[in-house]
């Protein structure tokens, strides 16, 4: 390999890692802000909360990651009504399943906690509509945020994630005093996931 290639290499590498960093902060630091801001009981509250949004990200990651080398493929061959039909149905089949998935979470989600705890941790509804929010939003970009990335439009990327959270942080010291950890759950900012 030429040094020039692993030089093309390296930097794109560097551009998907301070992606995936700007966009990890806005949600990484809520276990922290939730124990200085509100307490242990909150920090407690909001790893469960986090837990449930990390398994739907997962789930969304799943359901939508083979989208990425395929738009990168289509791209390639400049075929944009694929494109746009993917993005379009993939967009709207990810919301759709989310949407029912967080449907599910605000009517049942209460008891389910209970049974998976063994105990009531407070995580009422308040907190399941900031999680429904919060995952039903990440669904909305996923797909569009697999195009630019299969196109390798990053530098876009990272400044949007980076005013994002910047203003997502500011928000769940504003919210969080007023709202509890709900609050600080509903301050999110876009973010990506790439695996």
């Amino acid at each position: 390999m030429s040094w020039s290639a692993m030089k093309e290499v390296a930097g794109q590498g560097v551009l998907y890692f301070l992606l995936a960093l700007t966009g990890g902060l806005s949600f990484m630091l809520d276990n922290v802000l939730a124990l200085g801001l509100l307490g242990p009981e909150a920090s407690a509250r909001m790893t469960i909360a986090l837990r449930i949004c990390i398994t739907a990200v997962g789930a969304l990651a799943v359901m939508s990651q083979p989208l990425w080398p395929a738009f990168a493929d289509a791209a390639e061959k400049a075929d944009r009504r694929w494109i746009r039909k993917a993005l379009l149905r993939g967009s709207a089949l990810l919301f759709g399943l989310t949407l029912a998935g967080s449907s599910l979470l605000l009517i049942y989600g209460e008891r389910l906690l209970r049974w998976w705890l063994h105990t009531d941790l407070g995580i009422g509804s308040g907190l399941l509509w900031a999680i429904s929010a919060w995952v039903v939003a990440q669904a909305l970009f996923r797909v569009p945020n697999l195009l630019l990335n299969g196109l390798s439009v990053l530098r876009y990327q990272i400044a949007v994630f980076s005013v994002a959270t910047l203003l997502a942080l500011a928000l769940k010291f504003v919210l969080a005093p007023y709202f509890g950890v709900a609050g600080s759950c509903g301050a999110p900012a876009r973010q990506s996931f790439l695996s």
